[in-house]
């Protein structure tokens, strides 16, 4: 026999024994209904802390489900109210979809108590897991491996809700359920938005509702203006938390404004830090264009990551070698000029990681290819900076010189190779072709 318990804020025994009959209708202490829009019996209630809602287990026959009831106290604030019921809205439209990695809305009610009050209630699918925020207080950290499996899961999860033009706006560890299987589950949409509609109030002079949580929110969104990149800063933010075992508050540098997190983490690839330092960038143009950018990217880091490390080649001597006689010399000792330094120059002035570089034929000029999506060409002699060369959309992986020295080509991360005169810095020509980006380019002799 399940229990069973009384939703009315006013019951002074929602837990009374004798609601637990399954043939008993309406609670024993204060009189409201049990049996709620006909088919779903509470069991025990699950939080009263998460934000606007009060959270329960409810059972529709025997199969579980949770149900959300908007706390009273919300229940004359109009926009509490358009926020609790967008979420029902938004699970909907994803189910109609069939977006997996989801939970699936199941209805939408209003419950009357027996004095009359009027409750908002929203039944979903109950995914049986834990957040990732209590995940972390069993594990600590996150492996790379695991982080670059969860990065990609809840990427083709945002690619789908993104797809319907909606927002999500709340991406943090407790909104990240893990099933049983393994599978992700990004709920909580009730701060969920249409992209279009976020768009439309503001050029109309609007009031858009700002939905924040501190540590992961970017500044465009407290100011209420969310964009799809804005998905992607807290996707990172939760990867730093994830990595490091530490809410992003508990590192962040206030004095400087900084975020000095990598420091943090063990054994985790640049190639991965890189990326989610990307993810959080100060403004949205700084951040990937969209989800398939990041799948992209994902897959360029997995491709590095899985090349095989370059090791020396030893030629074993021939066998039985035959003597050789010589005369004996005395031995040729170098004379070491001391006032040489190891290290000539230190080149300044990509603002992302440097991913190639290439001496031009003679000798005299150097050009690196970077992260932050520029090619530059510098003079070696004085370690001075020539000529930035911009075009490319996304990371610039390598860099070539013809044989003549007059042209440059680069392979990007967008996809192409353009080809640079380089005295002029002009681009000549964009090649297009490939399907993922693009790791080496090469002149033939």
């Amino acid at each position: 026999m399940k229990p069973c318990y009384c939703i009315n804020p006013d019951c002074s025994q929602p837990e009374h024994p004798s609601n637990n009959n399954s043939n008993t209708r309406y609670c024993q202490s204060c009189g409201s209904q049990l049996l709620l829009n006909g088919k779903y019996r509470v069991s025990r209630l699950l939080s009263d802390t998460t934000g606007f809602g009060i959270v329960y287990e409810a059972f529709e026959g025997f199969t579980a489900k949770i149900l959300k009831v908007l706390q009273e106290k919300w229940n004359n604030e109009p926009k509490a109210v358009e926020l609790f019921k967008r979420e029902y809205d938004v699970l909907l439209e994803l189910s109609r979809q069939n977006v997996t990695g989801v939970p699936r809305a199941d209805a939408y009610f209003q419950y009357s108590t027996r004095e009359g009050k009027i409750l908002h209630c929203l039944v979903m699918e109950k995914v049986e897991v834990i957040n990732l925020e209590q995940w972390l207080n069993q594990y600590d950290k996150l492996s790379q491996k695991r982080a670059l499996k969860w990065l990609r899961e809840i990427t083709l999860i945002l690619d789908k809700i993104h797809q319907q033009n909606w927002l999500h706006r709340d991406i943090k560890p407790p909104n990240i359920m893990l099933r049983n299987s393994g599978e992700l589950v990004l709920i909580d949409f009730g701060t969920a938005r249409e992209e279009t509609q976020t768009y439309h109030q503001k050029v109309k002079g609007q009031q858009v509702t700002g939905i924040t949580s501190a540590g992961y929110t970017p500044n465009e969104q407290q100011h209420g203006q969310a964009v799809i990149q804005s998905d992607f800063h807290a996707l990172g933010r939760t990867f730093v938390h994830l990595l490091t075992g530490k809410h992003p508050l508990e590192i962040y540098d206030p004095i400087n404004d900084v975020l000095p997190w990598r420091e943090e983490t063990e054994n985790i690839h640049p190639l991965l830090l890189d990326f989610i330092d990307e993810l959080m960038g100060k403004l949205p143009e700084n951040r990937p264009a969209n989800t398939r950018v990041i799948l992209q990217r994902l897959d360029e880091i997995e491709r590095q990551l899985k090349l095989p490390p370059i090791t020396p080649t030893i030629t074993s001597p021939p066998p039985n070698p035959q003597p050789v006689v010589t005369q004996k010399q005395s031995p040729v000792i170098p004379k070491i000029n001391s006032s040489v330094s190891p290290l000539d120059k230190t080149l300044t002035g990509h603002s992302y990681r440097v991913n190639s570089v290439v001496y031009s034929p003679d000798g005299r000029y150097l050009a690196s290819g970077s992260s932050d999506k520029t090619i530059k060409i510098w003079e070696v002699a004085t370690g001075k900076e020539l000529r930035t060369l911009t075009g490319h959309s996304d990371w610039v992986m390598s860099v070539a010189y013809s044989p003549d020295g007059r042209y440059l080509a680069s392979g990007s991360s967008d996809n192409t190779i353009k080809i640079w005169e380089v005295a002029t810095g002009k681009q000549l020509h964009t090649l297009t072709g490939h399907s993922s980006g693009v790791l080496s380019v090469v002149y033939s002799p």
